[in-house]
């Protein structure tokens, strides 16, 4: 594998594999789902460089990875009803359920931190009870992905 694909896999793949044990709620299983989702980059990983947003595009085959197992356990992906909604839920888990700066959420997920700003506020304007994890602490184990300051 090139070097700069090696790079971007080791960059990610704690933060990815936290993020994928949110949804599936399983290490081995988020473990696979990133493990394809790495496969599936390296195959088109020339095209993904020439990309306007080489993480953006690595984090949609993440999504499709983990979905594909969540299908698979029950029968469908429950990501909301629009890629809005897939985005909203996203930046929760990132920013308040595995703590990472809105930087570095943007950075991961290949957006503008003005975009992940603005799915925030979304976040923050809904229910209490919907917005499980909004208390700003991280719910993985210490060390597992690097938090945003206190």
């Amino acid at each position: 594998m090139p070097l700069d694909y090696q790079a971007f896999r080791e960059q990610t793949h704690s933060a990815y594999l936290d993020y994928a044990h949110v949804r599936l709620g399983g290490r081995d299983e988020a473990a696979e789902a990133v493990a394809a989702a790495y496969d599936d980059l390296a195959v088109i990983w020339m095209e993904a460089l020439r990309s306007a947003r080489t993480p953006a595009l690595a984090w949609l085959l993440l999504d499709r990875a983990v979905c594909a197992r969540t299908r698979a356990r029950v029968g469908v992906c429950p990501r909301g009803r629009s890629r809005l909604a897939g985005a909203v839920a996203d930046v929760r888990i990132l920013h308040y359920r595995l703590g990472l700066s809105i930087e570095m959420t943007a950075d991961l997920i290949g957006a503008d931190v003005h975009v992940v700003q603005a799915l925030l506020f979304v976040v923050d304007r809904e229910a209490p009870e919907t917005c499980s994890g909004c208390t700003g602490r991280a719910a993985h184990p210490p060390g597992s992905v690097q938090k945003r300051p206190a």
